[in-house]
């Protein structure tokens, strides 16, 4: 784990915001524009090591900055700091977010309205339609990818790397395998029963 004050790349980090099996997430601050905060998210524990994975990496890093989407998180850089692959997300609006796990924690004492439900999946639905358009793949859908703004927009997060991630790709996230054929006749038959 990374100190408060430490740099990576151009970004001082400032505090650890939240921490999975695989990233930690560091509210940072560019180190040219004081100010200016970021949400930097470090895979600790994946090392790339050969070249092809690093050019594979930034590859996917470039195609995230070219996505200029209201429905996803807007990434600004992403880089290697001793092997270790990190991402540069969002700014000052991903900084006054909370993540939609930690809005269903309270909603025992502050439940979501249908409406909020509805434009949280219709949000949600938009930035996979968009990132799947773009051929990048959102491993695992879960409420710790998805951002609620304070302005009430719903941001998603946690695209999937070009490489492996240990809780992005366990099977119960993978879409079910058939052939195309398969697939057509399978809806066809469902919209003729309908």
């Amino acid at each position: 784990m990374r100190n408060s004050g430490d740099y990576i790349g151009r970004y001082r980090l400032l505090s650890c915001l939240r921490q999975t099996s695989q990233c930690l997430f560091y509210l940072a601050e560019h180190g040219d524009v004081p100010g200016a905060l970021y949400t930097l998210q470090l895979w600790h524990t994946i090392a790339l090591r050969n070249r092809d994975s690093y050019i594979e990496f930034l590859e996917w890093v470039k195609a995230l900055i070219n996505v200029r989407d209201p429905a996803l998180v807007p990434v600004v850089e992403g880089g290697l700091v001793e092997d270790h692959p990190y991402l540069v997300q969002g700014s000052e609006l991903v900084t006054r977010s909370e993540t939609l796990a930690q809005r269903l924690a309270r909603s025992g004492t502050e439940p979501l309205t249908i409406t909020q439900v509805r434009q949280i999946v219709e949000q949600v639905g938009r930035g996979l339609v968009v990132a799947h358009g773009l051929d990048l793949l959102h491993g695992q859908l879960a409420p710790q990818w998805i951002l609620l703004t304070v302005d009430g927009r719903t941001l998603l997060s946690g695209l999937k790397p070009p490489f492996a991630v240990p809780d992005q790709d366990h099977p119960r996230y993978r879409p079910p395998r058939r052939p195309p054929q398969q697939a057509r006749r399978s809806i066809c038959s469902s919209r003729a029963a309908t």
